[in-house]
C-alpha cells in the first residue's frame, strides 16, 4: 500500500489552502447573492416598462457569467492542490518510484495503437498522467475522454453536431511478460465490429463458462490467445472486474497489456465540499493504489515466461 509523507511544509500549504477555499467558497456566495438582488431590483422595472424579454436576457446572462466565475474559481483550487500538493508528494518520493503530471495523459496514438476501440475518435482529451514501476513492471495511466462525432437532422431539415462517448475512465498501459506475435482483444459483451469483419472466425473458444458468459476475445492467434488467457489469468481478470464493477475491456500487443477501465468518477481531484487536509491527499493515494492493483492482481511482475 503507498502512503503519502507528508511534510511540516505540505501540512502548512494544506492549512493556507484549506483557508483560500473557506475564503473563495464565501466569495461565490456572495457573487450569487448579488445576482439574485440585483435580479430582484430589475424584475419590477422591467415588468413595468414591459421589457421582460430582456429581464429574461439579462438574468440568462449574469447567470452563465456567475457559473464561468465558479467553474474558474474551483478548477483553479482544484489545479494548484495538483500542483503543490499531488504532485510533490508523489515526485518527490524516491522509494515511492512514480512520476505524475497533472495536464498529461496517454497520448492519442497510444489509444488508437491498443485496438481496444475501434471507432473514429474525432476529440480526445485526457490528464493525470502517471508513469513508474511497480515491481518488475513499467506502467503508465491516465485518465481520458475519447468522443465520436455524428450530425442528425431534425423535421424541418436542420442540421445539429454532437458527441458520442466512445470511452471515459482510466486507460492502463503496462509491460506484458512476453513479446507476443499476434493482436488479442478482449472485450464485453457482443462485438459488433469484430463479428462483421472476421464473420466470427477470430473469436476465440476458451475454457472457463463465466470469463465467457462476460467476455468475448478475438485474436489473429488461437495458440497465442490461449496461451496469454490461462485460467488463473482468466480468474484474475474477473477478480478485477468484481473489484473495479465496471466495464473492463483488454488488448494484448507486442510486450504491452493495454486496459480501458470505464469510469465516470473524476479520479484524483479535490473535493472542494471537504475540509483541504491530509485525509484528502491520503484518499487520492487510495485511488492511485487502486489503480496499481491492476499489476498486483493479474501478476503481471510474474516472469512465467522463461
Amino acid at each position: 500500500m503507498i502512503s503519502p509523507k507528508i511534510s511540516k511544509n505540505i501540512q502548512e500549504r494544506l492549512k493556507q489552502m484549506n483557508d483560500e477555499v473557506i475564503q473563495s467558497k464565501k466569495n461565490i456566495r456572495n457573487m450569487w447573492i448579488g445576482i439574485a438582488i440585483f435580479s430582484i431590483i430589475l424584475l419590477p422595472i422591467c415588468y413595468l416598462n414591459q421589457a421582460m424579454i430582456f429581464f429574461i436576457i439579462v438574468v440568462v446572462i449574469a447567470g452563465f457569467i456567475g457559473g464561468g466565475v465558479q467553474n474558474s474559481i474551483i478548477g483553479n483550487k482544484k489545479n494548484t492542490f495538483k500542483t503543490q500538493i499531488v504532485s510533490s508528494l508523489v515526485n518527490q518520493d524516491e522509494e515511492l518510484g512514480i512520476s505524475y503530471e497533472p495536464q498529461a495523459h496517454i497520448t492519442w496514438q497510444e489509444f488508437r495503437y491498443s485496438g481496444i476501440f475501434n471507432s473514429q475518435i474525432d476529440r480526445f482529451k485526457g490528464e493525470d498522467l502517471f508513469t513508474g514501476t511497480r515491481g518488475k513492471t513499467k506502467f503508465k495511466f491516465s485518465e481520458i475522454l475519447a468522443e465520436e462525432k455524428h450530425e442528425r437532422t431534425d423535421s424541418k431539415g436542420h442540421t445539429s453536431t454532437y458527441y458520442e462517448t466512445i470511452f471515459e475512465g482510466i486507460f492502463f498501459v503496462a509491460e506484458f511478460n512476453k513479446k507476443l506475435k499476434g493482436f488479442t482483444r478482449v472485450v464485453e459483451g457482443s462485438d459488433g465490429f469484430f463479428e462483421k469483419l472476421f464473420n466470427g472466425k477470430h473469436k476465440a473458444v476458451l475454457e472457463n463458462p463465466r470469463f465467457e458468459k462476460i467476455y468475448n476475445t478475438y485474436s489473429d492467434d488461437q495458440v497465442e490467445a490461449r496461451y496469454i488467457l490461462t485460467p488463473d489469468m482468466m480468474e484474475r481478470i474477473l477478480k478485477l472486474k468484481d473489484l473495479f464493477n465496471t466495464k473492463i475491456y483488454y488488448s494484448f500487443r507486442d510486450q504491452f497489456i493495454f486496459i480501458a477501465i470505464h469510469s465516470h468518477q473524476d479520479r484524483f481531484e479535490l473535493n472542494t465540499g471537504l475540509p483541504v487536509d491530509e485525509q484528502q491527499v491520503d484518499r487520492i493515494f487510495k485511488e492511485i493504489e487502486s489503480v496499481l492493483q491492476v499489476i498486483d492482481i493479474l501478476a503481471l511482475n510474474t516472469r512465467i515466461w522463461g
